[in-house]
């Protein structure tokens, strides 16, 4: 069984305390499945920890696993709801950088990207979402001076010429790697999300996703009721075919996908036929290969536009 099918499955429950089922709550927050052990690990939120609320799921949830699923058991860890679902504020887009493959420049279109919404007048921030190979801050020439909270404990995040950034880079000590099983990368993203201080008035959060298409979109998926996804890929036969997967399993998650960006491609036809052809999303834009400057902004004329014309495709859709 597959994790978002127990996802559907859970999301049934109805909380008595609250009067809605666990979906409409948004409440099951992390779906993973320990193979090895054959139990079902989950990241709950209720209103109060150690509460009659909570002993009722716990109860509701190790039925469904274990009785109606069939599975040899379940671990739970549940956490309480936050102030507000919404992280910024209820206008704030999310808009998901993604690429099944490595090395397709989602870091930089990511950076470019946030640039092009900021010079049109909206307020950005960047998540470094690859746990594992966090890079935008160095590309970005961000010097780690150490992590501020604010009144209500939260963590006041960098910003560099108004765009507001966070990233792993900043919970590690320089240099080392990041060496985490999935709880630990669910809790980071979770932190990201919900105790970073993120300005109000943010437009648009970029999530910059690390290759592939496991725990870490997952995670993504379960947290943020409404997000988008642009897909990166480049025009050789092995990295076309490495887009599809992420759009399936985009598709496969319900994140609304805006399309294709070609990187480091002029205007081709026969890759715009094959990806339109093989999905039901559109190529929005190919982006010519650019000189950089130290802060990995483009700084070639093509490219400049095809990244500006994307900003405002984003902005009026």
């Amino acid at each position: 069984m597959k994790v978002n099918e127990i996802k559907k499955e859970l999301e049934k429950i109805y909380d008595e305390y609250r009067s809605k089922t666990l979906g409409e709550l948004n409440a099951i927050k992390y779906v993973g499945i320990n193979d090895e052990k054959d139990i079902v690990v989950l990241i709950v939120e209720v209103l109060e920890k150690g509460s009659s609320e909570e002993a009722d799921l716990k109860r509701k949830l190790a039925k469904a696993i274990k009785i109606d699923l069939g599975f040899s058991g379940i671990k739970i860890q549940f956490e309480e709801a936050k102030n507000s679902i919404n992280i910024a504020s209820k206008d704030t887009k999310f808009i998901l950088i993604g690429g099944q493959k490595g090395g397709v420049g989602r870091s930089t279109i990511t950076i470019n990207l946030a640039y092009a919404l900021k010079n049109a007048n909206k307020k950005v921030a960047i998540i470094d979402c690859d746990i594992y190979n966090a890079s935008i801050a160095q590309m970005m020439k961000i010097k780690d001076q150490g992590l501020n909270v604010d009144g209500n404990n939260k963590i006041i995040p960098y910003s560099v010429d108004g765009i507001e950034f966070i990233s792993t880079d900043f919970f590690q000590e320089y240099k080392e790697p990041v060496m985490w099983k999935g709880e630990m990368l669910s809790s980071m993203i979770n932190n990201y999300l919900f105790q970073v201080a993120w300005s109000k008035d943010l437009d648009y959060i970029l999530l910059d996703l690390g290759a592939g298409t496991g725990d870490i979109l997952m995670d993504i998926q379960s947290q943020i009721p409404s997000l988008d996804a642009l897909i990166i890929t480049l025009k050789d036969r092995n990295s076309l075919y490495q887009s599809l997967k992420t759009y399936k399993a985009l598709q496969d998650l319900n994140i609304n996908i805006l399309g294709f960006v070609v990187n480091k491609s002029k205007e081709d036809k026969e890759t715009k036929s094959y990806l339109e052809e093989n999905t039901k999303s559109e190529v929005l834009t190919f982006i010519n290969e650019s000189n950089l400057d130290d802060k990995y902004k483009y700084q070639d004329k093509d490219a400049i536009n095809s990244i500006n014309d994307l900003a405002n495709m984003i902005i009026i859709q």
